[in-house]
């Protein structure tokens, strides 16, 4: 389990770092528009949320000596590597529209290397076990290890915006983090072995596994509560370097605030996978939904320079926070053995990228929304926040995670309804 979880740190991390402080490094450091790069980090999330169903169909149609899994693994972890240094490193006689371009080819090749390894190494998750509790244990230390990666890319992005050249600073981070990276990704491939007869003896067409993803719906609202869920934490990692440098005025803490979110989400892991025992998947679920929309909704009252009631508040999300993670990922792996016995094919591979690119089209929804918002309020960077600007930015921060939130809580009770 832990050769299996632990390589997720080193996609996870880098990945939340562009999603979440690449919007803010581009309008302060690199100077362009907001909306520019709102539009450039939506585009490029559609991109790879597009791509997230083919390379599924194809990781469960390949044929080798290795498995299915394994030979995408070990081909994508050094474009991985090689990308995400790109991002951080433009040139610095490049002009706003040249720095654009490049930006977006180096974001372009990060992500689709990041989809090439990331979909077969959660397909392989499910793979490990059929015992569905086991494999809430695989998908709840995968999920700590993920959000490890995460709390990294804060202390990243702490040294980052606290550095007398934050460009230079980046770029030198992100060559250490690459090369984490290029250890790390070959781990699973190498070290685990995939179970043998797991490739289907029929393979359907690309259209007909679409088809059975969005054919089932059991798995169309795992689909929307993974949607739901991803767009509210989503929102608090795109606004987390905005509250904490503008409303709370504490640019020294920006690698430390979000520590009281991240460090409660992981230890309650463990709570979570318990509680699911006794009182099923589905119905934990939905308990920690509400008191997520309640802990998020929250967040719009923080007022400015209020860090210890923001940490209070931001602790109690993140503990509500922490229990999609494990368990949406494990309800959507007893979906899979439904449809197996139902169509004698095991598509591991299809049902999770349907669900990772539902992760991924949040994302664009979110840095396109968060981007357009502080556009809109006439946000300056560098400069106090005007009342439009604040009322954007605890919006995003409060009220729309709540809203998935509670979005979330209809769609799973439902889904419990199902699959009784």
């Amino acid at each position: 389990m832990l050769v299996y979880g632990l390589p997720a740190c080193a996609v996870a991390g880098p990945g939340f770092l562009i999603q979440s402080y690449f919007l803010n490094f581009a309008t302060d450091v690199l100077l362009l528009a907001p909306a520019a790069v709102g539009i450039l980090l939506a585009s490029v999330r559609v991109w790879d949320a597009v791509s997230d169903p083919v390379t599924g169909y194809l990781t469960d149609r390949t044929r080798s000596r290795l498995g299915r899994r394994r030979p995408w693994m070990f081909a994508a972890s050094p474009f991985v590597a090689v990308a995400f240094v790109a991002v951080w490193n433009p040139p610095q006689a490049l002009g706003p529209f040249a720095l654009w371009v490049w930006a977006a080819l180096a974001l372009l090749a990060f992500t689709t290397a990041s989809t090439a390894w990331n979909i077969p190494h959660a397909a392989f998750g499910a793979e490990l076990s059929r015992d569905p509790h086991t494999r809430t244990r695989i998908f709840g230390l995968r999920f700590m290890c993920t959000i490890t990666g995460v709390a990294a890319s804060f202390g990243a992005m702490h040294e980052i915006v606290n550095a007398d050249d934050p460009r230079a600073e980046a770029g030198i981070l992100a060559l250490f983090a690459a090369a984490g990276m290029a250890l790390l990704l070959w781990i699973p491939p190498l070290s685990l072995h995939e179970a043998r007869g797991s490739p289907a003896r029929r393979t359907p067409s690309p259209l007909q596994s679409v088809r059975a993803v969005l054919g089932n719906a059991q798995a169309r609202r795992l689909l929307f509560v993974g949607f739901a869920e991803d767009m509210a934490m989503g929102a608090q990692g795109a606004v987390a370097p905005y509250m904490v440098i503008y409303v709370l005025q504490r640019a020294d803490m920006i690698g430390v605030v979000p520590a009281f979110f991240i460090a409660p989400m992981v230890l309650s892991v463990p709570l979570w996978i318990t509680l699911s025992r006794r009182l099923g998947k589905a119905r934990t679920w939905i308990l920690a939904q509400c008191g997520g929309s309640l802990a998020y909704a929250s967040l719009f009252t923080l007022g400015q320079g209020e860090l210890g009631t923001a940490i209070a508040m931001l602790s109690v999300a993140g503990t509500f926070s922490g229990c999609g993670g494990p368990l949406g990922p494990a309800l959507l792996a007893d979906v899979v053995d439904r449809d197996a016995r139902d169509s004698g094919i095991r598509r591991e591979g299809v049902f999770f990228a349907a669900w990772i690119f539902v992760g991924k089209a949040s994302g664009a929804c979110v840095v396109l929304g968060v981007g357009l918002a502080l556009q809109a309020a006439g946000f300056e960077p560098n400069a106090p926040l005007n009342p439009a600007s604040d009322l954007a930015i605890r919006a995003c921060l409060g009220i729309a995670p709540a809203v998935m939130f509670g979005g979330g809580v209809v769609a799973l009770w439902r889904y419990s309804r199902e699959a009784e």
